[in-house]
């Protein structure tokens, strides 16, 4: 039962990251790679992270 838990996480995460790397790319060709990296510390910050 724990490792399907495992798995479930880790295929959840996997799909947070591929989401977040599309999203930031996206924001990266919209508004330049200074806003995205601005934007992304933000979040990073605000995330507790």
């Amino acid at each position: 039962m724990l490792g399907r838990v495992n798995s479930s996480m880790e295929v959840i995460l996997l799909g947070a990251q591929l989401a977040g790397a599309v999203l930031g790319g996206i924001l990266a060709e919209l508004s330049g790679i200074r806003w995205a990296l601005v934007v992304g510390s933000c979040l990073m910050v605000a995330g507790g992270v």
